[in-house]
């Protein structure tokens, strides 16, 4: 079994975001009772969290690694964060997207000089097309998710909360691939043991919660906007192993505790 990330890692990412990345705060959300924060990590130049994971894992690679370049697939975010990074690192980056990937995030990602691929909308698409380019030009995978240093950026988040706000017994972290409830969980649980940390997903995307009740598949069919909200694929190694995820209707999870932080998508 592959050890987790540990915060450790985490810490020693955190430093290396320092000064790259926004330390988003914990905004009060109006009229709960009790309190919950929201971080608000729309705020970082790409517009998500994921620069915290693509800048911590290009960071770390040799000179001849950065020489060689980057590569990775991603339906948005991700292959933006990427492009991002590697642009601010001076690294050759390549983005596999799939052909029904959001136009606007395409070109972003492209007007920081990352070479775009484009594939057929699957997981399987994606991943080959990335395999294709490090076998034809030797660049280093950075994945959306499964990934030491990805998670390990992504748990900075992590970090913060617990920074700010010690006294938190609960925490919901958005699940997909699960990188951002893993490296939260770690530096959460590491710095405020008491505290839970649940991963919560969209009703008609309950892909997470559906695995771990059915048998490893997704309980029904989630329907047109489940499949998009789905489109980054299953679960990574490295994720921590969740019990049921909690879903999230339309008006989001009911308020329980005295102290939630939420990170903000």
């Amino acid at each position: 079994m592959t050890a987790l990330v540990t915060v450790e890692e985490i810490r020693a990412a955190a430093r290396r975001l320092d000064g790259v990345i926004v330390r988003t705060p914990l905004v009060p959300f109006p009229d709960t009772c009790p309190r919950l924060l929201v971080k608000p990590e729309c705020l970082q130049p790409t517009g998500s969290f994921k620069l915290r994971g693509a800048f911590a894992a290009i960071s770390v690679l040799t000179a001849a690694q950065r020489e060689r370049g980057v590569v990775t697939h991603s339906s948005g975010n991700h292959g933006l964060a990427v492009a991002y990074a590697a642009e601010a690192l001076g690294v050759p980056a390549v983005v596999v997207v799939p052909d029904n990937a959001a136009e606007v995030k395409v070109a972003a990602a492209a007007r920081h000089g990352t070479r775009i691929v484009t594939v057929e909308p699957t997981l399987e698409a994606r991943i080959a097309a990335a395999q294709e380019q490090i076998d034809q030009h030797g660049y280093t995978l950075i994945p959306p998710f499964d990934h030491r240093d990805v998670i390990a950026g992504q748990g900075t988040i992590g970090l913060e909360i617990a920074a700010d706000c010690p006294e938190a017994d609960l925490v919901l972290v958005p699940v997909s691939g699960g990188g951002l409830i893993s490296g939260i969980a770690a530096a959460v649980r590491a710095a405020c043991p008491a505290a839970k940390v649940i991963g919560v997903e969209p009703e008609l995307a309950h892909g997470d919660r559906g695995r771990d009740q059915g048998g490893g598949q997704a309980d029904r069919d989630p329907g047109p906007a489940g499949r998009r909200a789905r489109r980054g694929g299953g679960r990574g190694r490295l994720a921590v192993p969740p019990r049921p995820a909690a879903r999230a209707g339309p008006g989001g999870g009911a308020v329980r505790r005295q102290h939630r932080a939420r990170p903000a998508r």
